[in-house]
């Protein structure tokens, strides 16, 4: 992920970054508003780093919220996606070739108080 994406939604992702580095403090989160190399010198004095160790855990950091943004997209993906088996499955489900031809008759099993109504209500005489 671009780190001006996330500098750029620093409210969303200073809550992970807390998360991530657990000795910030929510002041030390607050000050970095996003500004990477602020975010490194944080790091560095909270857990005694050099510059390149916390510019590399800050790039780790920057790859997995990638990762995760990626992942929350995929189960839209699957749920899109045509499943044949669970088709296949529907199709030979007993009972559903009567289902398919009569709907009145499955209307009447979904709403069986409508049913019941019917029967209480004299038909009408022509």
């Amino acid at each position: 992920m671009n780190w001006e994406q996330i500098k750029g939604n620093w409210n969303e992702y200073s809550g992970k970054a807390k998360a991530h580095w657990g000795k910030l403090t929510d002041n030390d989160i607050e000050r970095v508003k996003g500004n990477r190399d602020e975010l490194i010198g944080k790091i560095q004095k909270a857990y005694g780093k050099t510059k390149e160790e916390a510019e590399e855990e800050v790039e780790r950091f920057s790859k997995e919220q990638q990762r995760s943004q990626g992942d929350s997209d995929r189960p839209r993906e699957r749920e899109q996606q045509r499943n044949p088996r669970r088709e296949q499955e529907e199709r030979q489900r007993p009972g559903r070739e009567q289902e398919q031809e009569n709907p009145q008759r499955r209307e009447q099993q979904k709403n069986p108080q409508r049913e019941s109504e019917r029967k209480e209500q004299p038909r009408k005489q022509r």
